[in-house]
């Protein structure tokens, strides 16, 4: 009896260091929602109460994304990369549905994939598109259609992980971030929240697709820090990375692939508005700067716009917004909800189409009435 007595004693004390290891990081990542499944995700952010999705551990925007429009088919919906995700629903007119499908598809070569995905009855009949300059640039964008296989296309779109299914990729995560004290009690921030950003920074998708950056926003104006904002963008453009490569030619295909996404979406009657996406004031003005790194900029918007006008649409050139301010960025090539209702209004009062779906009446009224660099819907 002593004998076994002993041998449960010894058992459990090898058992129990790693019952803490596991078990805790296991509660921390349920409780967050970190382990989520993403359809009951979908259908939490379909209804009227307002829900964040925010996960720190993983980038399932996609499995979000296409799944909320397999389900809605919105009539108006944003396509683009991150720079994207401050378009918010309350800058349209109601009678359209809407959603910001940012970060469906962050690259040019992949957005006609993903409206082929769709059946016909969840096809938008408003497109907005935000093209990102770098998808252009030769020196960043090595797209070439021969590589776009049936394979690429399937794993681009591959279905979510859920549940449980994650815990062995998340549990050493929230284990290191337990160590270093970083996890702590939730934001009271008035949204229901899935993932350890939603519940600790307010940060995440809100149920428009729109991107709530509660890091940054939550902190008064006077607490905020441009300068420090604009750092990364500062060191991608030293090091020549991450969408800041250096290039000074276009990527002739990347060019041939905007007139067939325009093409695909006539042959649907689908309404398309398009726009370069804006840098902050000092970022493009370190881009354009000597050295003069970036020469791909200098033929990227007569070459892209003369598709859009060959077909009869219009391509907005935003890369730099005349008036606007460091302040007034999430980051150096991310705009905040003042800069995206800005060009938003601008391109609804020279374009029959976008002023057909924005709420230019409303817009003008936030914009007067915030007195937020960043926010324009509280």
């Amino acid at each position: 009896m002593q004998r076994r007595r002993h041998h449960r004693l010894w058992i459990c004390a090898l058992v129990a260091p790693l019952a803490i290891v596991l078990g805790i990081p296991a509660i921390i990542a349920s409780w967050s929602g970190e382990l989520y499944r993403m359809d009951a995700v979908i259908e939490s952010q379909r209804g009227k109460e307002q829900s964040l999705f925010g996960s720190a551990y993983s980038s399932q925007d996609v499995p979000l994304k296409m799944g909320r429009i397999l389900r809605d088919g919105p009539e108006l919906l944003v396509i683009g990369s991150s720079r994207t995700l401050d378009m918010r629903s309350e800058f349209f007119r109601p009678e359209f549905s809407f959603y910001n499908g940012g970060r469906l598809a962050s690259d040019v070569w992949v957005m006609r994939q993903a409206l082929q995905n769709l059946p016909a009855d969840r096809l938008p009949k408003h497109l907005l598109i935000g093209l990102d300059q770098y998808n252009f640039n030769a020196g960043s964008s090595k797209y070439h259609p021969d590589d776009i296989t049936e394979q690429v296309v399937k794993e681009k779109f591959a279905p979510a992980e859920q549940g449980w299914e994650r815990f062995g990729d998340v549990w050493p995560s929230v284990a290191k971030d337990l160590i270093k004290g970083k996890i702590h009690a939730p934001t009271d921030h008035g949204y229901r929240s899935v993932g350890l950003a939603a519940k600790m920074q307010a940060s995440g998708f809100r149920n428009d697709g729109s991107y709530r950056y509660g890091g940054i926003i939550d902190h008064p104006p006077a607490e905020r820090s441009a300068s420090k904002r604009m750092e990364d963008a500062f060191d991608r453009i030293e090091d020549s990375e991450e969408s800041f490569e250096h290039g000074d030619h276009l990527n002739l295909h990347a060019l041939e692939e905007v007139g067939r996404l325009l093409d695909w979406c006539k042959e649907r009657g689908i309404k398309v508005t398009a726009y370069f996406p804006p840098f902050a004031p000092s970022v493009i003005g370190a881009m354009r700067n000597p050295p003069h790194h970036y020469q791909y900029l200098d033929t990227l918007y007569p070459q892209v716009s003369r598709i859009f006008t060959e077909k009869g649409l219009r391509l907005f050139d935003f890369t730099q917004v005349p008036g606007s301010t460091d302040e007034q960025f999430i980051d150096g090539f991310h705009p905040s909800e003042r800069i995206a209702g800005t060009i938003l209004l601008k391109m609804a009062e020279e374009d029959p189409v976008a002023g057909e779906i924005s709420d230019a009446e409303r817009l003008r009224m936030l914009l007067s009435q915030s007195q937020d660099p960043l926010v324009l819907v509280p």
